[in-house]
């Protein structure tokens, strides 16, 4: 009996854990969306929720939780009660991070809940401590990436001493973001990965 052994390398580890920090209530509108979003094909799937803590100490617990996990998982994904994700979510962040291995991580385009509403794109590379909103077309490498909806290398997190957050005069995302550029790790918003910012005592949708 013979046998033939065929090599392939187009699998790709596509592994990844959804992190959702809320003060202990999801808006119906939102977790209807959260519900609806379509899992990656033939990827391990992880969700770790925190309910009730500040959101830098969420957002620790969390991650700590995934780098301890007994299952290594390649990517975060973060995914705030606030928001409303296209039902393809998941797949096009991973593919992002896949065409673009240079970055550590990456975030869904949306906008503050004001009015004007203003995109959270923001900072020039160039200039290190700049966040001025930025134009929100194509693919933008930033300086600082919000966490309602992003994806971020889970080796990240390995390889950057804990505590990764935390609330001063910023918020725990600028914090972290400077943080880790500092440290050479670079960050982008895919403005072609859509979402919504639900205001959850209106109902209106930025």
């Amino acid at each position: 009996m013979s046998s033939i052994l065929i090599k392939g390398d187009t699998y790709q580890d596509r592994s990844h854990a959804v992190l959702t920090a809320t003060r202990g209530a999801l808006h119906v509108d939102a977790y209807q969306s959260h519900l609806q979003m379509l899992p990656v094909t033939n990827a391990k799937f992880l969700r770790i929720i925190n309910a009730g803590d500040e959101v830098a100490i969420a957002y620790n617990k969390m991650f700590k939780a995934l780098i301890d996990y007994p299952e290594k998982m390649r990517y975060a994904v973060t995914l705030e009660d606030d928001m409303i994700p296209p039902q393809d979510a998941l797949t096009k962040l991973v593919e992002s991070m896949e065409a673009h291995p240079e970055m550590s991580g990456i975030s869904a385009l949306y906008y503050t809940k004001s009015h004007p509403k203003i995109p959270l794109v923001l900072g020039h590379p160039e200039v290190a401590q700049d966040a001025s909103p930025r134009n929100p077309t194509g693919f933008v490498e930033c300086n600082i990436i919000p966490q309602g909806l992003g994806i971020f290398r889970a080796s990240m997190f390995r390889e950057l001493p804990y505590p990764w957050f935390q609330t001063t005069r910023e918020s725990q995302d600028v914090y972290f973001c400077r943080r880790a550029r500092d440290k050479g790790y670079r960050f982008a918003v895919d403005c072609n990965i859509r979402a919504g910012h639900l205001d959850v005592v209106t109902g209106e949708i930025f």
